[in-house]
């Protein structure tokens, strides 16, 4: 097997204000605090691995240029081709077939998206995840908290077609809930995990 860790960073955080991503958290840009944690799931992960991030901000690419500890691919989703979060899914699943972790064709491809505003995602939950994921054998894999699925998700590349032609604000809960038996749901019993950063407010409430 190989996975693709998409990190999708190329929102507008218009309910935010300004660029939310590159805004401190608790001591280093938001954006930072989900990708190092993929930095580590991709080392601790005994299966070959790649980091895809996706976003709309030269400071963001800069960064992950700068920082030898980061090894991932940069790809740009920007101007009219951002058109909500299909289009960055969009990318993502393109670039993993462009350019993918392994160099055989023989073994199976998994996609998994991260929204790059969690701050709290924790490497050991994503890994022990995974190993349950793949242990199912099901092609689809959700987080579940309080009886609801959340992000991450994960995909099998039996499902890049259905993938590549959401739209708008459409993601990869519409592909899930229409395959619910093909999915496996993974409970969290930490709320705190999935809190994402959405408005200042949430901002204000976290940044303590």
């Amino acid at each position: 097997m190989q996975i693709n860790l998409i990190y999708l960073a190329a929102g507008y955080a218009r309910r935010f204000g300004n660029n939310k991503l590159l805004t401190e958290f608790h001591g280093k840009p938001l954006f930072l605090h989900g990708l190092t944690e993929l930095v580590r799931l991709q080392n601790m992960c005994s299966y070959p691995c790649k980091i895809i991030v996706v976003t709309a901000y030269d400071e963001i690419e800069q960064l992950c240029k700068e920082l030898s500890a980061i090894d991932c691919i940069v790809v740009r989703n920007q101007g009219t081709q951002n058109d909500g979060i299909a289009s960055s899914i969009r990318k993502g699943i393109e670039t993993a077939v462009t350019y993918p972790v392994t160099a055989t064709g023989d073994s199976v491809s998994y996609d998994m998206f991260f929204q790059a505003d969690q701050p709290y995602v924790k490497a050991e939950l994503l890994h022990d995840f995974l190993d349950a994921f793949f242990r199912s054998k099901k092609g689809i894999g959700a987080l579940a908290c309080d009886g609801s699925l959340r992000s991450p998700n994960l995909f099998s590349e039996t499902y890049r077609g259905k993938l590549l032609a959401l739209t708008g604000e459409c993601g990869g809960k519409i592909v899930i809930r229409s395959h619910p038996d093909d999915v496996f749901s993974y409970p969290v019993l930490m709320p705190e995990f999935f809190v994402d950063i959405d408005t200042r407010e949430d901002y204000a409430h976290e940044n303590v």
